[in-house]
């Protein structure tokens, strides 16, 4: 009699141990269902986005290579370095202050706006015997404090020559732009250069030639190049050259600014 309740205990271990076998297997079973399914819709999902991601990248490969056809050209500058700007002096107590710095050489200078991190936005190059009105004009030059207002022209004109800075002597070769345009050029070099320019007008005995191109950083194919490259990294960029007797004698060059 005794033994009989040691055999049903046995078989209530070998019943349960069973039961909890059969019990792990289907919850085994339910995971793998649900890592399934899981990972359908993951692999789902991927796939979706990386078709997306797919179709972006050829709509911008199309519309680079597009883009990538239009003639393009690098903005003129000076080789005037960003170490420069740093130790170039500034006027004491100008007449007249403007936002950036000149540098001179002989009978030229080179004057050059600044915006945030060097960028230049504006340069100016002249003559210092001869500097046409219409470059004066585009110069932002402020009266001194506690005005700071911007000088009107005629203020520019009448004070201009005998105040702005004879500061920062370089070499003459930093008056050399970085497209190989030096005062006193032929005006067929700008032409052979830029071609025909947008606009022809005249001031007195100087003839003025301006360009204005495009820029590439925002360009969609929608506005109107009239065969004209785009300017290249750029925002859009305008260029002044001011000829006497054929002869380059200043030169004003203005990039947009972002």
């Amino acid at each position: 009699m005794k033994g009989i309740p040691i055999t049903l205990f046995f078989l209530f271990l070998v019943i349960v141990s069973c039961n909890t076998e059969r019990g792990k297997q289907i919850n085994d079973a339910d995971t793998q269902k649900d890592l399934t399914a899981v990972n359908k819709e993951l692999e789902g999902n991927l796939t979706e986005e990386v078709l997306t991601v797919k179709t972006e990248t050829s709509i911008k490969n199309d519309n680079s290579s597009q883009y990538d056809a239009i003639p393009s050209f690098t903005v003129d500058d000076y080789p005037v370095t960003n170490a420069m700007f740093k130790i170039a002096k500034y006027p004491e107590e100008p007449v007249l202050s403007f936002d950036g710095l000149w540098f001179s050489s002989g009978n030229q200078t080179l004057a050059i706006a600044l915006y945030t991190d060097y960028y230049r936005y504006a340069i100016f190059h002249f003559r210092n015997d001869f500097v046409p009105t219409d470059l004066i004009d585009k110069m932002g030059l402020h009266k001194p404090p506690p005005d700071n207002d911007i000088a009107d022209l005629n203020l520019k004109i009448e004070l201009f020559k005998s105040v702005f800075p004879k500061l920062n002597e370089v070499d003459s070769s930093y008056l050399i732009s970085n497209k190989g345009f030096r005062l006193g050029d032929l005006k067929m070099k700008a032409i052979n250069e830029y071609g025909q320019a947008d606009l022809v007008k005249y001031d007195g005995i100087v003839e003025i030639l301006s360009w204005e191109f495009i820029g590439d950083t925002f360009y969609d194919g929608k506005q109107e190049l009239n065969g004209k490259p785009l300017a290249k990294n750029s925002f859009g960029h305008q260029l002044k050259m001011y000829f006497k007797n054929e002869k380059l004698i200043g030169m004003f060059l203005h990039n947009d600014i972002p």
